[in-house]
């Protein structure tokens, strides 16, 4: 306990009180309705809080995370080397920035069943099972497309190598330059 000179009254520390009590549990359901902001914040007030920043508080946070999305427990191997505390940090950021995203919905017609999708910079290139490759803008607009022939089972991008596959095991290279078309 401190005692605040200037009012009179006594500040009392609640979480580190109820942590020496033995009620830890209740520190940890407090804990838990905290976001990962707010919990570094929390952890850096003083020594007995910082106490809780370990390994086991921040692997019992990533289980919640993970119980919330199921998404997460498929690409968390991906991300093995790093410590529990770092992939609850990714997963604040991108929670962060899904809820100031925006969006409108689009739908745009397509003359075939799209086999693959790559995002490129401020457009998006569709492969579809008639053999086309088209490039869309973000608004819902084509640009352009251009026929291979066979459906396009996948597309990579490599900097600005733009890597085609097609289902008979063809695979195309282009580069794209300045004036934006794609260069074989």
């Amino acid at each position: 306990m401190t005692r605040d000179v200037s009012s009179g009254s006594k500040r009392i520390d609640i979480i580190s009180e109820l942590d020496y009590a033995g009620v830890d549990g209740v520190v940890q359901l407090i804990l838990d309705l905290l976001n990962v902001q707010d919990l570094l914040s929390a952890f850096s007030v003083c020594k007995d809080w910082a106490s809780w920043d370990s390994d086991r508080f921040w692997s019992r946070k990533l289980r919640h995370y993970k119980q919330e999305d199921e998404w997460l427990n498929k690409y968390e191997e991906q991300y093995r080397s790093s410590s529990s505390k770092h992939k609850c940090l990714m997963i604040s950021r991108i929670n962060r920035s899904w809820s100031k995203a925006s969006g409108d919905v689009n739908k745009v017609e397509a003359d075939s069943t799209v086999l693959s999708l790559c995002l490129r910079e401020a457009t998006l290139l569709v492969g579809l099972n008639s053999g086309f490759i088209q490039e869309w803008s973000l608004q819902g607009h084509m640009i352009r497309k251009i026929q291979f022939g066979v459906p396009l089972t996948d597309i990579i991008l490599d900097g600005e190598q733009i890597y085609l596959a097609g289902d008979e095991g063809n695979i195309w290279s282009f580069e794209m330059v300045k004036d934006g078309n794609l260069v074989e």
